[in-house]
């Protein structure tokens, strides 16, 4: 299975979108709601296994111009160790009125990590889920980091 079989999948099972504006690589917008459902999809049952969890990053869209729709997401970025040039990201989009998205680290450790450094540095956004809150480690007067 290709990663654009991959993407035409996930369309069908997920209702996935593919983001137009990446020019460098496969992303699919995914609904919050079956995150963690596609994450498991591509992780377990797809011919190319994407087994390592690369990335988690929070966007917000409040200054991009021209910028229609939620004002964050949250951009996941994964690799397939069996097929190295094996590459796809899923993103979330999010609004100011529902800022939740589920954990999916029980499906990777290292997104726990991951998802509290989005909800720390990024005022708040998302990943209420995970398990260990990372913004106990940070000091009080970190710049930039959530109240």
């Amino acid at each position: 299975m290709t990663v654009e079989e991959i993407l035409a999948a996930l369309e069908e099972k997920f209702g996935a979108k593919r983001e137009m504006q990446d020019k460098w690589g496969v992303t699919a917008i995914v609904s919050a709601s079956y995150l963690h459902n596609v994450v498991q999809f591509i992780k377990d049952e797809t011919g190319i296994k994407f087994d390592m969890l690369v990335d988690i990053a929070g966007i917000d869209y409040l200054t991009y111009p021209n910028h229609e729709g939620p004002r964050y997401a949250v951009a996941y970025a994964f690799k397939s160790m069996k097929n190295p040039g094996a590459r796809i990201r899923l993103k979330v989009l999010v609004s100011e009125e529902d800022l939740k998205v589920p954990t999916i680290s029980d499906l990777y450790a290292n997104a726990n990590w991951y998802e509290r450094e989005v909800y720390d540095l990024s005022q708040g956004l998302p990943c209420p889920e995970a398990p260990v809150a990372l913004d106990e480690r940070l000091p009080a007067s970190a710049v930039g980091t959530a109240p």
